[in-house]
């Protein structure tokens, strides 16, 4: 997320992007696409890369946790344990 704004010269915004509720805000997102689209930004895309990085945040959290059933002998918290 912070290069995805680096990149776009909108770090202030780092705070708003970081906040998962504003990927379900509506009112909170067309505050902040229209402040992002004020200065210049493509805020839709710098939306959508906050809502990519939550998901893949949340990916690597559940894989993490099945690991860590699997190898603790919680064979029923896993079909496929390794």
């Amino acid at each position: 997320m912070s290069l995805a704004l680096e990149k776009d010269h909108a770090m202030k915004w780092l705070a708003d992007l970081s906040d998962p509720q504003i990927l379900i805000n509506r009112d909170g997102q067309r505050v902040l696409l229209a402040q992002l689209a004020s200065a210049g930004h493509d805020g839709a895309a710098l939306l959508e890369s906050a809502r990519e990085s939550l998901v893949a945040a949340i990916h690597i959290g559940l894989s993490v946790a099945a690991l860590v059933a699997c190898r603790s002998g919680k064979r029923a918290a896993c079909r496929r344990c390794v």
